[in-house]
């Protein structure tokens, strides 16, 4: 599921919605490794960035805390 919204995303070059896209798969409860979490986590983070949009504040937050 949300490798195909990230792959949508990608093919269509919104980073806001690849950013989602990551986020949403990071803190989903399916089983994932923590490392590939942070991964997504990050990842997610640098698009927001890219973006501008307050999500990247809150995301940064989320990860220093």
């Amino acid at each position: 599921m949300f490798d195909e919204a990230l792959v949508l995303a990608r093919t269509h070059g919104d980073r806001l919605e690849e950013a989602d896209a990551l986020a949403a798969w990071a803190r989903s409860p399916t089983p994932v490794a923590p490392t590939q979490a942070t991964r997504h986590w990050i990842a997610a983070l640098a698009h927001y960035d890219a973006v501008g949009v307050p999500e990247a504040d809150h995301l940064r937050a989320r990860l220093n805390s």
